[in-house]
């Protein structure tokens, strides 16, 4: 399933634990895009074990076709982008635990 920009930031506002009104007026300042370019498997068991340090292997990993990268670790699905913040004028790679949000949000990434 292909995930919007809104839902993405919607997601990083509820995780980062902001004050929903904050994370509204801050959403146009970020701008999501692809995982960066190479071998899908290498490129998420980085970004992911950066961001989750119990993540110990990847198992799967596959680019989709909006360039983000689906992967499985530990058992749990995740997914693996980028975000431009336009304030700060750098990207941030993003690992985000799809099975978590699924189970206590409801939202499909």
């Amino acid at each position: 399933m292909k995930v919007s920009s809104g839902s993405i930031a919607l997601v990083l506002a509820v995780a980062c634990a902001s004050p929903m009104s904050a994370a509204i007026a801050a959403a146009p300042k970020i701008s999501f895009g692809a995982a960066p370019e190479g071998n899908a498997p290498e490129v998420a068991s980085r970004i992911i074990k950066e961001n989750f340090a119990a993540c110990k292997k990847v198992t799967s990993a596959k680019r989709l076709s909006d360039g983000s990268i689906l992967a499985k670790c530990n058992g749990s699905d995740f997914r693996v982008f980028t975000a431009f913040k336009r304030d700060e004028g750098r990207t941030v790679e993003i690992a985000m635990n799809c099975t978590f949000l699924k189970k206590r949000l409801d939202i499909d990434c």
